[in-house]
């Protein structure tokens, strides 16, 4: 009995699964669509405070006056919870609106509608939006200024 594939049937069966393999699509082409697309330059300003540098767009003076108060407020609570003051002084990037926030460069992945907010491991910074509800703004700072705090205990901690 002769094998079902011989050696001179594997080489043309070989090449025809190649063909047909290079004609499915790329796997980045099946992410069309979902590219990072900044509609607006944002012209960026900032307000240095204690602990932090904000970095808000002109217009936002008043946004950028909130989030210094509420963000030195929670520094002095996490402060006393967590015994602990920050080895450096940390970035916050406010955008005025979610859609906005979306359009950031700072992350290369697609930011979800879900997305709060985020606290960016190496580079040590913080970006939120503002929804509108100051709120919201209070509580998503201090979520975040949390995780500032646990790295800087943990790396500071390390490097000493």
């Amino acid at each position: 009995m002769s094998p079902l594939f011989s050696r001179n049937m594997f080489i043309p069966a070989a090449l025809a699964l190649l063909i047909l393999l290079s004609g499915l699509p790329d796997a980045s082409a099946t992410r069309f669509g979902r590219n990072k697309v900044q509609y607006e330059r944002f012209e960026w300003e900032i307000v240095r405070t204690e602990h932090y540098d904000v970095y808000y767009y002109s217009g936002e003076e008043d946004l950028s006056e909130a989030v210094t108060q509420i963000i030195e407020e929670a520094n002095d609570s996490l402060e006393t919870l967590m015994n602990h003051e920050l080895s450096t002084t940390i970035p916050i990037i406010i955008y005025a609106s979610h859609n906005e926030f979306q359009q950031t460069n700072i992350l290369s992945s697609h930011v979800g509608e879900g997305v709060g907010g985020f606290m960016e491991l190496f580079k040590n910074r913080v970006v939120i939006p503002f929804t509108g509800s100051y709120d919201e703004l209070r509580h998503v700072l201090h979520h975040e200024l949390t995780h500032v705090f646990m790295f800087d205990i943990i790396y500071r901690g390390l490097a000493e």
